[in-house]
């Protein structure tokens, strides 16, 4: 009775092994094929930021390639476009001037700024979270005040490494992005971001140290940001 019981424990594991083979050269097979039929994603044109990006509440102006040509060399920068418009409530017609940069690296604030000609330092920086769009900073620089966050292809918006890093564990291990790379249209983890920074000038009289006259032009920013983020969450480029 043993025997007949190590023989069938045996046999068992035979098939399971011999399944796993089948299932791993099938995989393999399929992925062979994908790749002689179906063009590397690498080799894609890079994607270039629209001129126009239209916004509610906000009329769009003028839009123009930022020429950051130090950074332009970087392999991992594929755009930069400054965006300028006006307040549709706004009868003094102030502007918000939006700078961003389509990477295909992840990026901080604010350190990686320096990509958008903000060279700022790490000081007087506040972060905050709103639920459903994520992390971002605020600051002032050159009295401007300041709105900055990447924007990740899922999940809420990040500023710091580990908060992009968590994203990653979260949304990009996923049946679907493990398929995609096993043939070859996607990395399996997509560390591309759309850094971006909103900004409002400020009155001569408004300093770094007055919160409370910063507060209202910080809440108008972030307002903007929400559609900044939502059109972004509807037109991430593909990857």
């Amino acid at each position: 009775m043993q025997k007949y019981s190590n023989k069938k424990k045996l046999v068992s594991l035979v098939k399971t092994k011999k399944f796993f083979l089948i299932a791993i050269a099938s995989v393999s097979a399929i992925a062979m094929g994908a790749s002689l039929l179906l063009p590397n994603f690498k080799n894609r044109p890079k994607f270039q930021l629209p001129e126009q990006i239209s916004l509610p509440d906000l009329n769009f102006q003028s839009s123009n390639k930022l020429n950051n040509s130090n950074e332009l060399n970087n392999s991992n920068i594929s755009s930069i476009r400054q965006y300028i418009y006006t307040f549709s409530d706004d009868s003094l017609k102030q502007e918000l001037r939006i700078d961003t940069a389509y990477i295909l690296s992840s990026a901080t604030v604010p350190s990686s700024l320096s990509v958008l000609a903000i060279k700022y330092p790490s000081k007087n920086i506040e972060t905050r979270l709103i639920e459903g769009l994520g992390y971002f900073a605020l600051f002032t620089y050159e009295q401007r005040a300041y709105l900055a966050a990447c924007i990740n292809p899922r999940g809420g918006s990040t500023v710091t490494l580990e908060q992009f890093n968590n994203n990653r564990y979260k949304y990009d291990i996923s049946p679907e992005r493990v398929a995609r790379y096993l043939i070859g249209v996607a990395d399996l983890r997509d560390d591309r971001c759309i850094l971006t920074a909103l900004s409002i000038a400020l009155d001569s009289d408004i300093t770094p140290q007055n919160k409370e006259m910063l507060e209202p032009i910080y809440q108008k920013l972030q307002r903007s940001w929400s559609n900044w983020f939502a059109n972004w969450q509807s037109n991430f480029p593909e990857n």
